[in-house]
């Protein structure tokens, strides 16, 4: 409110007799005289300034032993000023920079809305005009605004407190009458009301500050009106009407209502003003109090809540966490009770202030609830599942607090925080009997598939289940097989793999003691009785065709798929990971030819998965809905006919030629040549020697050998699924004999004959016969021709037979075949 000059005068009497009665003060002396600590902050408008400036807090805590704490109010402590303004963030920063520029603050006191209130019909406050909607609205923004103040004050530190002050009654009627120029302008902004209308109006007012303090932690909403009537009783005056309102003494009404109830409220005669012994200036202020009547505001708030504030400098501990009093244990109750006893009597323990500390054989505990009141609380917790031990612990999360607001493990002042976490309450022993287990199918029953996976959830946590321990009784022609055994705790899993050559009926049964609990309980039996396999409708020796008996396979990038097409007539399988191996089917696609055949009803193989064919027999991987095969897949034609085989090796070269020709044989001199025409003087002359045959020619070289033939082409590759191989191509024939590198010619004879004797003297002079001819030289041996290089083998094909397709148009053909031999 607006700032008034004021006096000050000497404080006692009666209500600070009353006033110690009630708070019980004995309590709160303190020997000596220590230098002052600031604790408290005034805040708001002129009833703020008024106690700053006129020292009221100083003398009230000296008073009742508290001299040692001081009071602070030079930046925050602004007359004339509303909620309106202080709720904006510049306004509020200085409540932020004044409480970080004295840590030792812990209490502000607020004291603010008078002004929004006496604002008048000229500037939207409160007026004798209003509707009861209009002053509704008006006092809904007001609440607002005071919230965000508030709001922002507890921000500030957990340990800081709010005192709401409010006010005591105005005197806008008698200084009015007496002339008062101030309190007559403000008597008629407000429509004229009468004491009793303005006085309802802040005291209705009074009540949304009550709302803002009772529904926050640390907030004290401080009851004022009535207080100075208490004090001075009242003389009497002529109210509206004119009505005589006759006079009363000093504490013949009630002072204003304390907390918790606050009755009565509002305090005093809510029909009468202050009294002008009460007002400041002499009593013509017709909105301040003097000096007596600010130390009464802050004995009032002293003894409604400032008092335990100051003089409580040790924050709650736990003391003890303990099972309840006569509760069971070891117990199989699902609903547990401990009892936490604190140091000190306190407040704002809620559930959230609790965790729980138990076995990791327990699972899905939770803190229920918490009840009680003083310095213990009952703390209600829902065990979950499993046994073993259970107990809570309290977690010092600054929001538990003592009947004086102060925190939890907070000592001194300034405030020293201090962790009181508490973790070693008593346990129960949850003991609930031998665990029970559950069966369930993961599909429906019958089926066409050769496995359903089966979920065994047991009561709680067990250990000791093993495959082995899962009984199958089959009916029908078939046998079955616990396959993918996983799982721990409470949950394992598993598929039972069927063989059939008929509809089964499967029972699966867990019996009793293939597992225990933490405190070695068996489990009690179970079955799941009558699971169908139905054989599936037959595919015939169609390949693509899939009846999908074996489910899905979809895998995921780093899988590995090993796939076994088999030896003949060895059955096929394929294998996820290190998983169960599983049995495909053989079927023969005509004479003879058989085909590993793979039943799914969905196929997803992405990329990064590593997948490895072995076996002889081609492959079919077959699918009643999409299929999507994304990763590398291998079916050369190195195993026999999977698709397509190699052509065989083509054949050798030709050898080239090993001998060279033969030199020529000997031959005789020819008859020497007759002389017929010559004539010798007497005709007695001899005939000439006949001349010599030359000698034979050395013999020849050897040939060279002849290149080899080509070899024969390969055989043809062998029939793949649904195709055959090419035949292989003929080799490069064989290389050249290479030649002789010898000539030998061949010998002279040595037994040459002469020429013949010339003949005696004839009629006609002819001469003698010639000599014979020498005999000519043997032919030399032709060297040996070298053997021709044989044929190259034929080589195999570039790449490896393979397939790829689109999704329902996968054909798996044969590859070519291998290259011929030469």
């Amino acid at each position: 409110m607006r700032a008034r000059r004021g006096y000050e005068q000497g404080c006692g009497g009666r209500f600070f007799a009353v006033l110690a009665l009630v708070v019980g003060v004995s309590t709160l002396l303190m020997p000596g005289a220590e230098a002052q600590t600031k604790r408290i902050l005034l805040v708001g408008d002129s009833w703020a300034e008024q106690v700053w400036t006129k020292n009221a807090w100083p003398p009230v805590l000296s008073t009742y032993g508290l001299s040692q704490w001081g009071v602070e109010g030079s930046t925050t402590a602004i007359g004339g000023t509303t909620a309106s303004v202080w709720k904006d963030p510049g306004a509020l920063a200085l409540i932020g920079q004044a409480v970080a520029a004295n840590p030792s603050v812990d209490i502000i006191h607020l004291s603010i809305g008078g002004n929004d209130m006496l604002a008048g019909q000229l500037a939207g406050g409160w007026h004798t005009g209003l509707s009861s909607a209009q002053e509704s609205a008006l006092f809904d923004q007001m609440q607002a605004d005071i919230t965000v103040i508030v709001d922002y004050c507890l921000s500030l530190r957990p340990d800081i407190k709010i005192g709401l002050i409010d006010y005591d009654y105005l005197n806008l009627w008698e200084t009015s009458l007496a002339g008062i120029q101030g309190a007559q302008v403000f008597q008629a902004n407000l429509g004229n009301p009468s004491p009793g209308q303005v006085n309802n109006a802040f005291a209705n007012m009074g009540l949304r500050k009550r709302a803002i303090a009772t529904s926050r932690n640390r907030v004290l909403y401080v009851h004022n009106w009535g207080l100075q009537q208490y004090r001075h009783g009242h003389p009497g005056f002529i109210d509206a009407g004119p009505v005589y309102r006759p006079p009363f003494g000093p504490a013949s009404v009630p002072p204003p209502g304390w907390p918790p109830s606050y009755s009565p409220y509002p305090g005093g005669n809510p029909i009468y003003p202050t009294p002008r012994d009460g007002l400041a200036d002499n009593g013509n202020d017709p909105i301040h109090l003097n000096t007596t009547g600010y130390k009464d505001l802050c004995a009032s708030a002293l003894g409604q809540g400032f008092a335990g504030w100051l003089a409580d400098l040790t924050g709650p501990t736990v003391l003890s966490i303990t099972r309840k009093a006569g509760a069971q244990n070891p117990t199989a109750n699902l609903i547990l009770e401990f009892t936490v006893t604190f140091s000190e009597d306190v407040r704002s323990v809620v559930a959230a202030d609790f965790a729980i500390d138990a076995s990791p054989t327990i699972t899905g505990a939770t803190v229920t609830g918490v009840s009680g009141s003083g310095a213990t609380r009952t703390v209600t917790v829902n065990r979950g599942n499993g046994e073993g031990q259970i107990s809570i612990d309290f977690i010092d999360c600054d929001t538990v607090y003592d009947m004086n607001w102060r925190l939890a493990g907070n000592n001194g002042v300034p405030p020293t925080a201090g962790n009181v976490t508490f973790t070693n309450g008593e346990y129960y022993l949850i003991d609930a009997g031998p665990p029970s287990v559950t069966l369930t199918p993961g599909i429906s029953s019958p089926t066409f598939l050769t496995s359903a996976p089966f979920t065994a959830n047991f009561s709680e946590p067990v250990t000791g289940l093993t495959a082995s321990d899962i009984q199958l009784a089959v009916s029908g022609p078939g046998t079955a097989q616990v396959t993918n055994f996983a799982g721990s705790g409470a949950t394992y899993t598993f598929n039972v793999s069927v063989s059939r050559t008929g509809d089964i009926l499967v029972d699966v049964t867990i019996p009793p003691g293939a597992a225990v609990d933490a405190l070695n309980n068996p489990n009690t039996p179970a079955t799941y009785s009558g699971f169908r396999f139905n054989l599936p409708p037959a595919a015939g020796g169609d390949p693509y065709l899939s009846n999908g008996s074996l489910g899905n396979l979809i895998l995921s990038g780093g899988n590995t798929l090993t796939i076994y097409t088999g030896v003949g007539a060895t059955p096929p399988t394929y294998r996820v990971n290190a998983g169960t191996i599983i049995q495909g089917e053989l079927i023969d696609v005509g004479a003879g030819d058989l085909v590993a055949k793979f039943n799914f009803a969905e196929v997803v193989v992405p990329a990064g998965v590593t997948v490895s064919v072995t076996g002889d027999n081609p492959l079919a991987i077959a699918a009643t809905e999409n299929i999507v095969w994304n990763a590398p897949l291998d079916v050369s034609a190195a195993p026999a006919a999977r698709a397509g085989g190699q052509g065989g090796p083509g054949g050798q070269g030709g050898a080239g030629g090993n001998t060279g020709g033969g030199g020529g044989a000997a031959v005789g001199g020819g008859a020497g040549s007759p002389n017929l025409f010559t004539d010798y003087g007497n005709g007695l002359g001899a005939g000439a020697t006949g001349s010599g045959r030359n000698g034979g020619s050395n013999g020849g070289s050897g040939y060279v050998g002849t290149d080899g033939g080509n070899g024969s082409p390969g055989d043809p590759g062998q029939a793949g699924f649904r195709g055959q191989g090419t035949p292989g191509s003929g080799g490069a024939g064989g290389g050249k004999g290479t030649a002789s590198t010898t000539t030998n010619g061949g010998t002279g004879r040595s037994d040459s004959a002469a020429g013949g004797v010339g003949g005696g003297p004839v009629a006609l002079n002819n001469g003698n016969p010639g000599g014979g001819g020498a005999g000519g030289n043997q032919g030399g041996t032709g060297g040996t021709g070298a053997a021709g290089g044989n044929g190259g083998t034929g080589q195999a094909p570039a790449t490896n037979p393979a397939f790829a397709g689109s999704a329902n148009n996968l054909e798996l053909a044969g590859g070519p075949g291998g290259g011929g031999g030469g």
